[in-house]
């Protein structure tokens, strides 16, 4: 029984050093690799939480480690973190298999801090495995803003702005957050400070209601920004749809869109009478409006002046349409090359046709009136072989007019008599349109092809008009001015 024994004991001592040749050394000063080695998020708005960001962490050796991570700052961190499907701000022993990795999901809140320049907010989380210990930075540069957010419910969830006989302003001492539609009620006023930033959420907007006001009051060296919310998402800033509109309606009040750049909407402008039309006149003015859903501008019955700007890219419909109106554009820009339809740049109508739901079923009214749209020193371009289009409704009566003079148009209209003095067809030499940078390079046919005598001394970027001015919103040699 005594030999027993200790034979047991002999085969057990070898086993077990078996087992040790055969197990891989653990070397405490290995190291993991990241995919990143900082995450960092662009502007997020105080009280809103962030987009969430990932990172792996990775065990390139052939031997298992484990690690201990946490937040630097710990419970008092403005971020939040998740490591292999585990939320926490500690987190003990996560074991990662030899050649694996693991997945480590950021996000960040940032509380009010009553400061109206952008701060930043930083942090780290801590890897700790054997004698090693490492870091990810986090950035973030938190923006205190006004927030509007809808409380009562019409055709659109919305929270007035100005009410009847109110005049409301939107300074730019801080960016104005949107949830909903800000609403401008009948006879109130929205009067819009140079270098506003207004940022809108998924679905929301601005509606000037019936009779009521918009001035937006922007410059060239300080334009007034309307764009979508998200902002720590550098792809959303050629990304169409991210909000809904400026939707503006008849009214006897004029309204005035000055130095203002539209952006990633559904539809920049929609300018249309709900019910009828009144004395009241939109202009617009030195305006970019890019990377629309739908259309760049759309007009339906309305009195609509238009100057020194540029309408680009709509991924679905028209980037500008005229559906019945009085429309009036001098040294205009309209490109488009984004287009998924073909649809044509610049689309007029002498009629519109709205849907509507009656007992159930979906039915189409067409609507017409008259049309009178007028273009001088202008360019309509795009990818598509044709830009410019006009279709008179079957069976209206209400005439469709129009006249181009000294524009330079792609279009199958070339014999067109309403087409005066217009060159087709060749290229205008924009200098960057991917950039939406629309100045025109050196032999343009566009440089010089102006008609003199509309009194526009200056262009998009304020940029000085000689007496020979070209056609388009930009004079040759000048500077593209801000486009974002």
């Amino acid at each position: 029984m005594k030999r027993f024994a200790i034979y047991l004991i002999f085969i057990l001592f070898i086993v077990s050093n078996l087992s040790n040749s055969c197990r891989k050394p653990v070397d405490e000063n290995a190291r993991l690799v990241f995919s990143s080695s900082t995450v960092s998020f662009d502007t997020v708005f105080t009280t809103l939480g962030s987009m969430t960001k990932r990172f792996t962490v990775k065990n390139g050796h052939n031997f298992p480690m484990k690690v201990d991570i946490h937040l630097a700052s710990g419970s008092t961190s403005y971020y939040s973190i998740n490591v292999d499907g585990r939320a926490g701000i500690d987190f003990k022993g996560i074991e990662i298999a030899p050649k694996d990795s693991i997945f480590v999901f950021v996000k960040v809140t940032i509380n009010p801090g009553q400061v109206n320049t952008p701060f930043l907010v930083t942090d780290s989380i801590i890897f700790r495995s054997g004698r090693v210990e490492q870091d990810v930075d986090l950035v973030a540069y938190g923006q205190d803003a006004h927030f509007i957010v809808a409380d009562s419910q019409g055709i659109v969830p919305f929270k007035r702005v100005a009410g009847a006989h109110q005049t409301m302003h939107f300074t730019s001492d801080k960016p104005w957050v949107v949830y909903g539609f800000a609403a401008i009620d009948s006879l109130g006023t929205l009067i819009i400070d140079e270098g506003a930033k207004i940022y809108f959420h998924k679905n929301s907007g601005l509606w000037v209601y019936r009779f009521g006001r918009l001035q937006v009051n922007g410059t060239a060296a300080n334009p007034v920004l309307f764009r979508g919310d998200r902002l720590n998402d550098p792809t959303m800033d050629k990304k169409a749809g991210q909000w809904s509109r400026i939707w503006i309606m008849e009214s006897s009040q004029n309204s005035e869109i000055n130095h203002a750049i539209i952006a990633n909407a559904e539809v920049g402008i929609d300018i249309q009478s709900l019910e009828q039309r009144e004395s009241g006149k939109v202009f617009i003015r030195n305006c970019l409006i890019k990377q629309s859903y739908f259309q760049g501008i759309q007009i339906r019955n309305a009195e609509v002046y238009i100057e020194n700007s540029i309408i680009a890219n709509s991924e679905l419909q028209n980037t500008m349409s005229v559906q019945i109106g009085d429309v009036t554009a001098n040294h205009v820009t309209i490109g488009n090359y984004v287009n998924t339809k073909g649809a044509a740049a610049l689309l007029l109508q002498n009629y519109y046709i709205e849907p509507s739901v009656k007992d159930g079923a979906l039915l189409y009214t067409q609507y017409e009136g008259d049309a009178n749209i007028n273009f001088n020193n202008s360019i309509i371009y795009g990818s598509a072989s044709t830009q410019l289009t006009k279709s008179a409704g079957e069976g209206t009566v209400s005439p469709l007019n129009y006249r181009f003079e000294n524009c330079l148009l792609r279009s199958e209209l070339t014999g067109d008599a309403n087409l005066v003095n217009c060159i087709f067809n060749k290229d205008p030499l924009f200098t960057d349109i991917d950039e939406w940078n629309f100045l025109l390079r050196q032999g343009s046919p566009a440089i010089n092809f102006g008609k003199a005598g509309l009194g526009i001394s200056t262009d998009y970027a304020g940029n000085p008009r000689d007496a020979s001015p070209d056609a388009g919103a930009y004079e040759f040699g000048g500077v593209a001015g801000k486009l974002r």
